[in-house]
């Protein structure tokens, strides 16, 4: 999978956060050469709720990393979508982590933008049973309506719900490989003290630690 672009929207935590956490994420993995953006900084139509309560004040429960030295690009997340998009129409296929606002944004402004998307995988949605109410998943429910822009479009799409999610565990024998590995790549083996702040309710009676990573599961 060739890494394209990265752009960051408002969603666990606010836009300013996300953006600087993207930039430090691509600083580790040595990807410079990746342009990051900066998206919608609140939903389309409701006010931004955030999760800091589960992912901490930083985004990155409560870890702290040196501040990114490198810059997003001056394009907004929607003009640097749809560049790319009509610069390679029917290739792009978008990866979506968080509420999809950046994505119906880019739809909104360009209307024939759909049919060029080569398709769209999502984290987001649940059949049983949500994790910011009792049948609502966070990415839905923090902007339906660029939600429902976004299924409408056409566009082929495939929809990676917390019943999926919930079955992809980090084990503390993954955490201590990583630890061991002593690079800069692995250190986000900080990723430790993350996953052990994020998802303390894993520690099941005497079981080994495991904690859930809600994004891995596109790769």
């Amino acid at each position: 999978m060739k890494v394209e672009a990265i752009t960051a929207v408002a969603g666990n935590v606010p836009l300013e956060l996300t953006l600087s956490n993207a930039l430090r994420l691509v600083e580790i993995a040595g990807r410079a050469d990746v342009p990051v953006a900066a998206g919608a900084s609140s939903p389309l139509e409701r006010r931004l709720v955030i999760a800091d309560y589960f992912h901490g004040e930083n985004g990155l429960a409560g870890v702290e990393f040196p501040k990114p030295v490198i810059r997003p690009v001056a394009e907004s997340a929607s003009d640097l979508t749809r560049r790319l998009v009509r610069g390679s129409p029917s290739e792009i296929s978008i990866v979506a982590v968080g509420p999809l606002t950046n994505v119906a944004t880019a739809l909104r402004a360009d209307r024939a933008l759909a049919g060029m998307i080569r398709s769209i995988v999502l984290m987001g949605g649940s059949l049983s049973g949500g994790n910011v109410t009792p049948s609502a998943e966070f990415n839905i429910y923090a902007d339906p309506e660029a939600e429902r822009i976004v299924f409408d479009a056409g566009i082929p799409l495939t929809m990676v719900g917390l019943d999926v999610t919930r079955k992809v565990l980090l084990r503390e024998d993954h955490i201590q490989i990583l630890e061991a590995k002593k690079t800069r790549r692995a250190r986000p083996g900080d990723a430790s003290c993350a996953a052990r702040s994020t998802e303390p309710l894993k520690q099941e009676r005497g079981r080994t630690y495991r904690c859930v990573t809600h994004s891995p599961w596109r790769t």
